[in-house]
């Protein structure tokens, strides 16, 4: 194991981590580009469902994931920064193709029976801005089959991208076990949704909370996975993804829930920090008992990954912006 109390080595460390963190941000910021050979109708809904990579939640936890694994993969077959950098982009990539494939379905079923969509689709507040601007570009049910080949072609394209990862073929399978995995997973999520009963047999609205802590929750595997991190990392990783998108969707705001995603999605990229002397005490403001509920089983993955990953204690680590995304978005 490195020897991180030396401080040659600490400060070799923490400029390799800065040239690697504005790499990294740099291609957050890159939008996938999945959709040529489209017709134009098909291909406008394709782009109008992806969200620009800097402010994918689940794309974020995805290369999160990655960064904090890599720490506990084992040191002979660890790969360095600009190897990691290479075995997460097309991943986190493929994270967002399924994220646009997500959100084409929640379309799909938010505009099943052309009603309002604000009464169809239960959020912090109203309909979220992403699906607004697909809906206003939908009319249903003529535009059904638009909608779903568009899905379909994002769908694929994830499994194409997670193909660039320059892996071995044991590893690339895992990868595809794991998104074939999530992708079941949601579809399940999604028959639950699109369930004949009526719209007050299913309380009134449709609740994409479940959906989103999948599709983080897949994010999280691919990341861990992609590094070679072993089982309990993969586990805690999971189950952190999990726990933190479901506290986000039950988190009750002033603020749109999109904005709290992108938010966490800041923080844990790094460009969002809490000023000195404002940081919010620990379950400040939560947002209510079920919100801590899952919050507590976010910081109980942190525990068990802080058991295992070696860190340098500058305060700007992978698992410490992991710590923060479980407060500071809950704090206002």
């Amino acid at each position: 194991m490195t020897d991180y109390s030396d401080p040659a080595t600490a400060d070799e460390f923490a400029t390799r981590q800065d040239a690697g963190d504005a790499t990294r941000n740099a291609r957050r910021q890159r939008p996938a580009e999945p959709t040529g050979g489209l017709a134009a109708p098909i291909r406008a809904l394709a782009t109008a469902s992806l969200p620009p990579r800097d402010r994918s939640l689940p794309a974020t936890l995805c290369t999160s994931a990655g960064e904090v694994g890599v720490e506990t993969a084992d040191s002979h077959t660890r790969p360095d920064s600009d190897r990691l950098d290479r075995l997460l982009e097309p991943v986190a990539t493929s994270v967002v193709l399924l994220e646009g494939y997500v959100r084409l379905r929640l379309a799909l079923v938010a505009g099943a029976d052309d009603g309002d969509h604000d009464a169809r689709f239960q959020t912090a507040d109203a309909t979220p801005e992403w699906l607004s601007v697909l809906l206003e570009n939908v009319r249903f049910p003529a535009d059904r089959d638009a909608v779903l080949l568009a899905s379909d072609h994002l769908h694929a394209s994830a499994y194409a991208t997670v193909a660039d990862a320059p892996l071995p073929a044991e590893r690339q399978l895992e990868l595809f076990r794991l998104l074939t995995e999530g992708s079941s997973a949601l579809a399940r999520r999604f028959l639950l949704l699109s369930d004949a009963a009526p719209v007050d047999e299913r309380h009134g609205a449709i609740d994409s909370a479940a959906v989103e802590a999948t599709l983080a929750e897949t994010a999280g595997a691919l990341g861990a996975a992609v590094v070679g991190a072993p089982t309990e990392t993969r586990t805690a990783l999971r189950t952190y993804s999990h726990a933190v998108m479901t506290a986000l969707t039950s988190r009750t705001s002033v603020a749109s829930d999109t904005d709290l995603r992108s938010h966490a999605a800041r923080i844990l990229a790094g460009e969002a920090e809490t000023p000195a002397g404002t940081a919010p005490r620990d379950g400040a403001d939560s947002g209510g008992p079920a919100v801590e509920s899952h919050l507590e089983r976010a910081r109980g993955a942190l525990e068990s990954l802080a058991e295992a990953v070696e860190t340098t204690g500058s305060g700007s680590t992978p698992l410490d912006r992991l710590e923060r995304a479980t407060r500071l978005p809950f704090s206002g």
